[in-house]
């Protein structure tokens, strides 16, 4: 990948603004106040109604009072009209650089069924930390799309402007949904969360079997083989195990695992200057950020004298959580645009183990083993808001 200094990448009249290099290339923006200039429309009508609606989802307004609500304010003030204040800076501060991918095209064409996929990578810098979040500018200034075609970011911060999309004819077109999708999703990383195993360590062990008593151990007499053939001899007398005694028992299955919560979808904001030869709705922007992972299975109790007890089930993760999507273009295409946000799902519970079995009934030990219960299913969060916003000006 191309990296190109900050300082050859903006060209600085009233306000410092994009040069126009052409291609892909990475770079790093130093403060938020720059970010804004460049990422931020230059509409400041647009920005306050913007911060109108910034926090009017239940979301976004809760999680202000953690510590993620510093990143939503920043990002408030970068692609809205919010303000900067001194109890965010030292969490903010710890995210800058903004490291940024940057996408300029003259024209641009996206095949039918083809999905142009613009994610941001983590190792496109060295030393980047795989949750650091990462920022896409895209601006393209004819996006020519065929039917079916898709423009999709996974998990970035993404700013796409279009002076103009124009859909043009494909051969043998078949029945789609859309005409063209902008699809935002969630990061391909797990959200934060205490839940960190692997998938294929989401399972629970069995429990180790305790020793066996066999029926013959509990007879008053036994055969044993002489010189004179098989005789009938008197054993000692049957000692019931000792039910301390950790030889007899069966281990408890180990519990299984929570999953974990799903990635989060990043904010959006979508500029489009002109849209041509779309049907009615057929301009399309879905979103919705990751699932949950399912809990893993508790493991199944060991067998025995005494045997072990099932481990619990693992509870799902809860679905990502996602920011604000905003889109403007001129009123007059808004019967064009589609808007679907989808909640994220949660994780399924996992399975309760069954208890371990007994090697031998033996009367006076009444002790039982029990099944694991089974986790519970993860929380599905609330789709991302995607907001309008009719104006000339992107």
């Amino acid at each position: 990948m191309r990296h190109i200094d900050f300082r050859n990448i903006y060209s600085k009249n009233k306000d410092i603004e994009f040069k126009w290099i052409g291609g892909t290339f990475c770079t790093t923006i130093p403060s938020l106040e720059q970010a804004r200039q460049l990422l931020g429309t230059k509409c400041e009508k647009t920005r306050k109604l913007k911060s109108s609606v910034y926090y009017n989802s239940k979301e976004m307004f809760v999680r202000q009072k953690l510590r993620i609500g510093a990143h939503d304010r920043g990002e408030e003030f970068v692609w809205a009209d919010g303000t900067l204040c001194d109890k965010d800076k030292r969490v903010q501060d710890f995210h800058l650089p903004a490291h940024l991918k940057v996408m300029q095209y003259e024209k641009y064409i996206i095949r039918k069924d083809e999905i142009f996929d613009v994610t941001s990578k983590h190792d496109f810098w060295e030393g980047v930390h795989f949750r650091e979040e990462l920022y896409v500018y895209i601006h393209i200034k004819k996006l020519y799309v065929e039917k079916g075609a898709i423009l999709s970011v996974r998990g970035n911060v993404l700013t796409l402007v279009c002076d103009e999309v124009i859909l043009i004819d494909s051969e043998n077109e078949d029945n789609h949904k859309f005409d063209f999708q902008i699809k935002i999703l969630g990061t391909d990383y797990f959200g934060y969360g205490k839940a960190r195993s692997k998938e294929e360590e989401m399972n629970g062990l069995n429990g180790k079997d305790g020793c066996v008593i066999e029926e013959e151990d509990l007879q008053s007499y036994e055969y044993i083989n002489t010189l004179f053939g098989r005789i009938k001899v008197k054993k000692k007398p049957f000692i019931e195990p000792d039910i301390q005694d950790p030889k007899y028992k069966g281990q408890n299955g180990e519990n299984g695992k929570n999953g974990v919560n799903g990635g989060m979808s990043m904010l959006a904001d979508i500029r489009i200057g002109k849209l041509s030869n779309f049907s009615i709705k057929g301009f399309q922007v879905f979103a919705q950020a990751s699932a949950g992972k399912n809990g893993g299975d508790g493991g199944k109790g060991g067998d025995g004298v005494f045997p072990g007890n099932g481990g619990k089930g693992g509870n799902g993760g809860n679905g990502g959580l996602s920011s604000n999507i905003f889109v403007t273009s001129p009123q007059k295409y808004r019967k064009f645009m589609n808007f679907i946000g989808l909640e994220s799902i949660g994780g399924k519970a996992g399975k309760g183990g069954e208890s371990g079995k007994k090697s031998i009934e033996i009367q006076k030990i009444v002790q039982k083993s029990l099944d694991g219960a089974n986790g519970k299913d993860g929380r599905n969060r609330q789709a991302p808001p995607i907001y309008f916003f009719p104006f000339t000006k992107i």
